[in-house]
């Protein structure tokens, strides 16, 4: 997860040097997404967990 405070090739880079990777932004979210975006974050989290099980 980013937040939109980073800038979008940074995001890219990031995202494209770790293979099978995926880039989630969470709007209106800074570097405390779970007490920012309580809703947004848990639902990205709980997306990645059934992914990798």
């Amino acid at each position: 997860m980013t937040t939109t405070r980073h800038t979008g090739s940074m995001r890219r880079e990031a995202q494209q040097a770790m293979p099978g990777s995926r880039l989630v932004t969470i709007p209106s979210a800074g570097h405390t997404v779970l007490v920012e975006q309580p809703q947004a974050g848990t639902a990205a989290i709980t997306d990645l967990v059934r992914a990798v099980t």
